[in-house]
C-alpha cells in the first residue's frame, strides 16, 4: 500500500487552497468597482439585468478597443 501523502483531510484542504490560490494569482487578475447607488442607478440598474456581468463588461471593453 503506497504511503498517504496527507494523513488528514485537513492538510488537503489546505494544500488544494495553496495550490488554487498560486495558480489564481498567476493566471488572474481581479477588479473592483463600486458605484454610487444615486448616481449611478442606471449603470448598477444595466449590470443587475445582466446574467454574466464579466462577459458583459468584457464584450463592452473589446467593442471599445475593436472600435
Amino acid at each position: 500500500m503506497p504511503k498517504r501523502l496527507y494523513t488528514t483531510n485537513r492538510q488537503r484542504r489546505r494544500a488544494t487552497t495553496r495550490v488554487n490560490n498560486a495558480y489564481k494569482k498567476r493566471s488572474q487578475t481581479a477588479f473592483t468597482l463600486r458605484f454610487h447607488n444615486e448616481h449611478d442607478a442606471e449603470v448598477i440598474r444595466k449590470l443587475q439585468e445582466q446574467e454574466n456581468k464579466i462577459d458583459y463588461v468584457r464584450q463592452l471593453i473589446l467593442k471599445d478597443i475593436n472600435g
